[in-house]
């Protein structure tokens, strides 16, 4: 999945170190992530992937090291910057607004637009995701995860992001909700917007990538293209 729209980097990541008090979560992590491409982070569970993806977009401080966007440092910008500077983050869990509907989940990720391009990017996100307007009245925390994980990427795709951060999309989900999900990321890449994924079940998520890294005990521990991590993930039990 290589094109000419990949040449530059839009996310890079150096040397990332993040402590819990007296714990190293995240040892010297140095990723990228290039324009239009999808990127996923395996690992076993504990293995330092969601601290790094906190840690890009800012829900946890980094101890040391370096976060760039578009060739800009962005590491000690807020997250709510980084936001406005077209980074999302759909987050473990979910997290949707369980007693709001599904419209009203989108247009809390639209709340940066004006009214009128609110509107318009909502309408939008229901043609690119039937499930949603199917669902757009339904209260979210009626509806099953595999539907919720849907809402959420639809939530932060509102915004239109450059870089979209999924943070364990398939944690928990029946194989046909895996694939649902797996169709909805597809068309966020048809889109063009560039994917960092963080995930255990590597399978599903090498599928849909261009490149990998495994992380294990807060380190890069393979890098290579979704192939060669899928053929080393496979080997060391990291799937």
């Amino acid at each position: 999945m290589t094109d000419t729209r990949r040449d530059e980097e839009l996310l890079a990541v150096r040397d990332l170190v993040v402590n819990y008090g007296p714990i190293r979560a995240v040892s010297g992590v140095s990723i990228g992530v290039h324009r239009g491409e999808t990127v996923v982070l395996c690992g076993a569970n504990g293995a330092g992937k969601s601290t790094t993806i906190k840690a890009i977009m800012g829900s946890v401080p980094a101890s040391s090291g370096s976060v760039h966007l578009d060739g800009q440092p962005i590491t000690t910008v807020s997250a709510a910057l980084r936001a406005r500077r077209g980074i999302r983050l759909s987050p473990e869990g979910r997290q949707v607004f369980a007693t709001m509907t599904v419209e009203e989940n989108i247009r809390i990720g639209a709340h940066q637009l004006k009214a009128t391009d609110r509107n318009t990017r909502v309408e939008e996100l229901f043609d690119t995701f039937p499930l949603l307007a199917e669902r757009r009245r339904s209260r979210a925390g009626d509806l099953s995860g595999g539907q919720q994980q849907i809402v959420a990427m639809g939530r932060a795709m509102a915004s239109r992001p450059r870089l979209l951060l999924l943070d364990e999309p398939f944690l928990g989900l029946a194989p046909i909700w895996i694939a649902s999900v797996s169709d909805a990321i597809r068309t966020v890449q048809a889109a063009g917007t560039a994917l960092l994924i963080s995930e255990q079940m590597a399978r599903p998520a090498l599928e849909l990538a261009d490149r990998g890294y495994v992380l294990k005990h807060g380190s890069i521990a393979r890098r290579g293209t979704a192939d060669e991590v899928r053929s080393m993930a496979l080997a060391e039990e990291y799937v």
